[in-house]
């Protein structure tokens, strides 16, 4: 339920006991305020004092009061609404400021609890009726007091004051719901959601384990990602992160897929009301949820919409020049061949610039770091693009009003000992109109291709002189994201174990890829091999990477020891080759590709390398 503005005006408007005859707490606080009109304020230490004497007001029950008449519409109206006197209640602030289509200022006030079966029990003795652990009586009018008074919390005066906002035309209302102790709480979290096509809603939910806040989460909680989108047999939902704070042994923080379906009926059952209410037919809604104790029940708490840019739309945006550290691609569907020659580090460092067409003519990118592997070392290169070798660049144009242009930069590395000729591909991922002037390099996608002037293998029967590769933005790997695979080989004695962190994703910004941690080879040197380096592993497989191939080069390992390049040397290994066979992918099935590992020397053309040394 919800109290309007008029129970905060009629406790503004009472008189204060103590004070001058007629003097109302609006006038005391029009009094204390009136010398700050300007911001930021001259003398903000005694800005502070004025408003912490007014908190003290409204909580004061000797000064101010709301009177035993309106005192007792509030508790009548508390009580028909079916709350439990015994439960505590939960009153929250609803400003004209907060939650207005312009002004969100959530955080700014504060929420407060109370217990209807105190007031109702004709004394002031405790402990609390609804909290007996608590020694004092824990009104609900205490609680609505202390939400009022968050009303001049510092920040939330000094947000008003910024925007220029007179101090008669802002109040507060209240929501109540019933409260949801944290105890109590099984999982909770927050769904965004919008139409799709039709009358579909895509949701995204961002939740957690228990109590522990998706808003401001602590360091070491990551919370679960599931999008849900209508599908034609229902809602569809998929994991785009996992929950730090879920066990291996566990699925998802809600179950899958039945409670997530189930959440997605209710957020919008609650959407369409929302609709009908406000008179909308596409709004961005923001919905908090909880999942309570004893049973799993799932509990829409709150829903607010989300203030859209205006109806304005940009057809030359701002490009900000803020660097994006990028890695070659080790994903789904890859060649380990191609993936390892191509394996690269960049640093990309775009102009600040107005991505008008004349700006486009030229190199979009101020400066690039680059770091990739040819003839069996790691080379690096600090440069704009635009000043490497044989440089130059091309504006591809949109043939349609909806499509992209794409960037393309080019130049030529011809030291090594297969040159190549780079073409580095820049595609903004909106349209030719935004809703927002700015934009960052977050907005574009980024490849790669290669040319060779001698071709490369990419199996024992193939060669090509092309290939190319995505770049994307590394993840931080979390505990659900490992995994291990191993093989001991009983026809070399060699011993194998990678482990590395998958993260599956259908988001085109933060692909499905393989991060690897460190990989054991044992029975080709008297020591261990032990991989732990970037450019040393490399990872391709099938449409779902599966089966697994992995290809190492122990000579682009940092530190390795130089016992075991000798020993490599002496026999003639440069590469190691293991690919855990269809059998990972079908393993009922007796395929004809079992697990394997296989070694490449130096004296011959190899399909992980540009060029033999």
């Amino acid at each position: 339920m919800a109290f309007s503005f008029d129970l905060w005006t009629a406790l503004l408007d009472r008189p204060l006991s103590g004070g001058a005859a007629g003097t109302t707490l609006r006038d005391e606080i029009d009094f204390r305020l009136s010398q700050y009109t300007s911001y930021p304020p001259a003398q903000m230490q005694q800005l502070a004092t004025d408003l912490a004497a007014i908190r003290d007001l409204f909580k004061d029950t000797q000064r101010t009061s709301f009177g035993s008449e309106l005192e007792s519409v509030v508790l009548d109206a508390l009580v028909g609404f079916g709350f439990d006197a015994n439960r505590k209640i939960r009153f929250r602030s609803s400003t004209n400021v907060e939650d207005s289509d312009r002004f969100i200022g959530a955080g700014l006030y504060d929420s407060y609890s109370g217990c209807l079966a105190d007031d109702l029990d004709g004394d002031s003795a405790g402990p609390c009726a609804c909290d007996p652990e608590k020694g004092k009586e824990r009104g609900v009018l205490r609680a609505i007091r202390k939400v009022f008074a968050s009303f001049y919390n510092d920040n939330a005066f000094l947000e008003r004051l910024k925007h220029g906002l007179d101090e008669s035309d802002v109040g507060m209302a209240l929501l109540v719901h019933r409260s949801f102790p944290d105890e109590i709480e099984l999982a909770n979290g927050v769904a965004t959601m919008q139409r799709s096509h039709g009358p579909g809603w895509a949701v995204e939910v961002v939740c957690q384990k228990g109590a522990v806040s998706v808003t401001n989460p602590p360091a070491d909680a990551i919370p679960e990602v599931v999008r849900i989108n209508a599908g034609f047999m229902g809602p569809m939902p998929w994991i785009a992160q996992r929950s730090s704070l879920v066990p291996l042994r566990e699925d998802t923080v809600l179950d899958w897929e039945a409670e997530y379906i189930e959440l997605y009926d209710l957020l919008v059952e609650a959407a369409e009301q929302y609709c009908q209410a406000a008179q909308k037919d596409s709004p961005v809604l923001d919905l908090e949820f909880k999942k309570l104790a004893p049973d799993g029940t799932l509990v829409v708490k709150q829903i607010r919409e989300i203030p859209q840019p205006g109806a304005a739309e940009y057809d030359t945006p701002l490009m900000l020049g803020e660097p994006r550290q990028y890695r070659t691609l080790q994903g789904r569907g890859g060649n380990v061949f191609a993936n390892h020659r191509l394996k690269s580090l960049w640093t990309l460092r775009p102009r600040t610039i107005w991505l008008s067409e004349a700006n486009l003519q030229t190199c979009l990118y101020e400066e690039a770091e680059i770091e990739y592997a040819s003839g069996g070392e790691v080379r690096r290169v600090v440069s704009s693009p635009a000043e490497l070798s044989d440089a130059w660049h091309v504006y591809e144009a949109p043939e349609w009003d909806f499509d992209r242009f794409d960037l393309i930069d080019g130049w030529r590395f011809g030291d090594s000992c297969n040159p190549r000729t780079y073409r580095l591909r820049t595609t903004p991922l909106f349209q030719s109109t935004v809703p927002d002037p700015i934009v960052t390099a977050d907005a574009l996608r980024v490849t790669i291709d290669v040319d060779y002037d001698e071709a490369v293998p990419v199996s024992e029967s193939e060669q090509i002189t092309t290939e190319g590769l995505a770049l994307y933005q590394a993840w931080e790997p979390a505990e659900q994201d490992y995994q291990m695979c191993s093989f001991d080989d009983p026809n070399t004695g060699v011993s194998i174990t990678v482990e590395f962190h998958m993260r599956w994703s259908w988001d085109p910004s933060c692909p499905t890829s393989i991060q690897f941690a460190r990989t054991q080879i044992e029975g080709l040197t008297n020591d261990p091999i032990v991989l732990t380096g970037f450019f040393s592993q490399s990872v391709g497989g099938g449409a779902h990477l599966c089966p697994k191939n992995f290809l190492f080069e122990p000579a682009l390992e940092p530190d390795l020891s130089a016992s075991i390049l000798n020993e490599l040397q002496a026999n003639n290994i440069r590469l190691i080759y293991y690919t855990t066979g269809a059998r990972e992918c079908r393993p009922t099935e007796w395929e004809d590709t079992p697990p394997r590992i296989r070694f490449y020397g130096f004296n011959e053309p190899i399909e992980g390398a540009d060029c033999t040394p």
